[in-house]
């Protein structure tokens, strides 16, 4: 019983923050690509409560804010801007815990001004523990939860994937031999602008960005996500990869990447499970690993899409 409290009491302290804490008011910059932006602005929500007024580009933040009629308490950037009456804190496109703290204490400091009075706060959690005595939703939403988690579990491995969606097995690259980064995403790319998804030019923006950005394209250990924005020349949604089994080195020699991700999107469809899906190769290295031993496109697809290569070609 006194279990079942203490979540009620959590529940009603997360469900009604809103109430006694004001939220801020916050816009998400990336450089001129919606794909790192929407996937910041989606794991920001996981974390904040924030009021976010828009996910902008690097080169047009300044004069978006300017017409915004709204209040922005701060920016969060993934790469460094200039933006004098703002406060701007920079963040990895894939937050680590080092960002959350980071965030984390400019939100303790803007709401210092802004805070409610303790009473009212009191008063507030107060009404919300009232209201939940007769609470009776939480076991049917249990119940749901549990139902759709086993319901999950018949589905097809591929279609879970959202990486199968867009990942053709011809969009693979094998490449032996080292090359600079700025030809790995060439050759990453390539494939799609041969079967007509992308215009030469994205190719060339997405080295752009990395020249005037830095790595911010690295997204985890040995991976990199290689795109540019949906008015590059991206006539329809395509993802290309190259593995290099020697690596590549970008710009910081820490940084050695054997997988080159080329993603372009018109923006219609947010592809956020995809993106989580990129990032997670690099963050389980065995499983990096084990792609890099593969040697045909058909076992690399399989790897990518189902974490193991076809049983007949299992070594």
């Amino acid at each position: 019983m006194k279990k079942s409290i203490v979540i009620h009491i959590c529940v009603a302290v997360i469900r009604n923050r809103r109430y006694y804490i004001p939220k801020l008011s916050i816009v998400i910059v990336c450089p001129g690509s919606m794909a790192t932006g929407k996937y910041l602005e989606a794991q920001i929500k996981n974390y904040f409560d924030f009021e976010i007024a828009g996910v902008l580009a690097a080169g047009e933040v300044v004069s978006e804010l300017e017409q915004m009629e709204q209040k922005i308490d701060f920016i969060l950037s993934t790469v460094h801007i200039e933006a004098d009456r703002y406060k701007v804190i920079t963040v990895n496109p894939f937050l680590t815990m080092k960002d959350l703290n980071l965030i984390q204490k400019e939100v303790f400091q803007s709401q210092k001004q802004i805070n409610l009075p303790a009473e009212k706060k009191k008063k507030k959690i107060l009404e919300d523990l009232e209201e939940l005595m007769d609470d009776d939703r939480l076991p049917a939403e249990i119940y749901d939860k549990i139902e759709s988690m086993l319901m999950g579990l018949k589905k097809d491995p591929e279609e879970e994937s959202a990486m199968a969606e867009l990942l053709n097995k011809e969009f693979i690259t094998i490449h032996a031999a080292p090359c600079s980064w700025k030809e790995a995403i060439r050759r990453s790319a390539k494939p799609l602008e041969q079967f007509g998804y992308i215009e030469p030019r994205y190719t060339q923006e997405a080295i752009e960005k990395v020249e005037e950005y830095g790595d911010y394209i690295v997204v985890s250990q040995g991976v990199a996500l290689a795109h540019a924005g949906k008015d590059s020349g991206v006539i329809q949604d395509g993802l290309s990869v190259l593995v290099s089994k020697e690596g590549i080195c970008f710009r910081k020699e820490q940084h050695q990447v054997n997988l080159v991700f080329c993603f372009a999107s018109t923006g219609e469809k947010e592809y956020l499970d995809l993106i989580k899906e990129i990032v997670a190769v690099g963050k389980e290295q065995k499983r990096l690993k084990r792609i890099l031993k593969c040697n045909t496109k058909e076992e690399i697809y399989h790897a990518l899409i189902f974490d193991r290569v076809p049983d007949s070609t299992q070594r």
